[in-house]
């Protein structure tokens, strides 16, 4: 019997993950995202005002190690918010594979008429077979078979019943 692994974090899911967040730092795929197009956009400037001071000995952009220590929360951020947004996509891709699957391993109830009127025959049929007239999901495998007697309603019968009047 298979077990299903139940991981936070499948491997192999990381790893793509990992490969898309840098791919995503290009700012015309970031761009649809504002939030995170800023986010970029400040951490190029901070990266710019770090080489400037690590080459210059201008200390009025701040000291070196401040301006490096900006510029790597910023990169993070961007990353792991790209990061966030891969995982969250691998993972809608894999549910969506699994349904996919699913569907196409279900097998449906189809039901025949056998010689009487009210008397049916369900049989399994699997998908491939099946046509869409003719057969129900699993999931919708309830058939209703009509009474043995069928009763004739007088317009009488089909008529609502009058409100009671409440008691004062």
């Amino acid at each position: 019997m298979k077990t299903k692994d139940n991981t936070l974090f499948p491997a192999g899911l990381v790893k793509e993950a990992l490969a898309q967040s840098f791919v995503k730092l290009n700012p015309r795929l970031l761009v649809r995202n504002p939030v995170m197009f800023t986010v970029e956009l400040g951490t190029l400037v901070m990266l710019g005002v770090t080489l400037y001071t690590a080459f210059s000995n201008d200390a009025s952009q701040g000291s070196f190690g401040y301006n490096l220590t900006v510029f790597v929360v910023l990169l993070l951020t961007v990353l792991f918010g790209n990061f966030a947004e891969a995982i969250a996509e691998a993972r809608g891709k894999a549910q969506a594979e699994s349904l996919r699957k699913t569907r196409e391993d279900t097998p449906a109830k189809k039901v025949l008429a056998v010689g009487e009127i009210f008397t049916d025959e369900i049989k399994v049929v699997p998908p491939p077979s099946c046509a869409k007239a003719t057969c129900s999901s699993a999931s919708r495998a309830i058939s209703y078979r009509p009474m043995a007697k069928s009763y004739k309603a007088s317009p009488a019968s089909m008529s609502l019943p009058s409100p009671a009047k409440a008691p004062r």
